[in-house]
């Protein structure tokens, strides 16, 4: 049988969770997460504590196991995704940037405006045609 870790906070700690829990600018994961390991500290069960914050026992679990292994900066933020950096487009943004801060556009001929603006900085084409570096892409 497998028996929850036992949460024990001081009171500095505590202070931060509470303040969390009640944040309204907090996001509302933290807050969920504050109130789990606030319940856990209280001696509650984790099946108990699931049905106070209508959310699931195993999610409750994780963070109380979290907070026990990595203390408030385990619940504090997301641990990383698995997955592929997206390295192709990084190399663009960063092409995007030095084609806009580093180099200076050739001097418009007549009438030409956006016909030069196309040929100096293919990279913006992508840009705008994409949504950008940080925009939703269809890449």
């Amino acid at each position: 049988m497998r028996v929850a870790p036992k949460i024990v906070l001081a009171d500095e700690i505590r202070q931060t969770l509470e303040r969390w829990s009640r944040g309204r600018s907090t996001p509302a994961r933290q807050v969920l997460r504050a109130k789990i390991v606030l319940a856990a500290a209280e001696g509650k069960e984790n099946q108990a504590i699931a049905e106070e914050l209508e959310t699931d026992r195993m999610l409750v679990g994780l963070w109380r196991k979290r907070f026990f292994e990595k203390g408030l900066a385990g619940i504090e933020k997301d641990a990383p995704r698995s997955g592929r950096r997206p390295a192709a487009r990084n190399a663009i943004a960063k092409k995007i940037i030095e084609w806009t801060t580093q180099k200076k556009p050739p001097t418009p001929r007549t009438g030409a405006h956006g016909r030069w603006l196309w040929n100096w900085a293919p990279a913006m084409r992508w840009s705008i045609a994409c949504g950008g570096p940080t925009g939703s892409s269809r890449i």
